[in-house]
């Protein structure tokens, strides 16, 4: 976890860390290292197959492995520059992959993330 009960981090402590984590393409780690457990995940409209709200770290573990099974091969990871604002932070995603059974694909979003109490509690994807 990211925090202790009395010395919680900083959201620009987070925000740094967070996003070199996710410029790495470590997913997973930055998820389990700082989102809260009941963290809500709103999706953009259009995201096909994926359910437009989760709340719990537990959804997003199962959202990213689905998302993982249809991807045959990750091309290249870009972040764009961090921007952090009072309990808040964002970033410019892009991800060329492969779909196992079909062709190349590109998700371009702006990814921003709410803190409290030292942990992410809110993600929210626009395009």
């Amino acid at each position: 976890m990211s925090t202790t009960q009395n010395n919680p981090l900083t959201t620009e402590q987070i925000a740094q860390q967070f996003f070199e984590l996710v410029s790495q393409g470590k997913f997973e780690e930055a998820q389990n290292t700082y989102f809260s457990p009941e963290i809500i995940s709103i999706e953009i409209p259009d995201a096909d197959g994926f359910r437009k709200k989760d709340q719990s770290l537990g959804a997003i573990a199962a959202k990213r492995e689905a998302f993982q099974a249809i991807v045959a091969s990750v091309e290249g990871l870009k972040t764009g520059q961090l921007i952090i604002q009072g309990n808040s932070f964002a970033f410019a995603f892009e991800l060329d992959f492969t779909v196992k059974n079909g062709g190349p694909q590109r998700l371009a979003e702006i990814c921003v993330y709410q803190v409290e109490a030292g942990q992410i509690i809110v993600e929210q994807f626009f395009n």
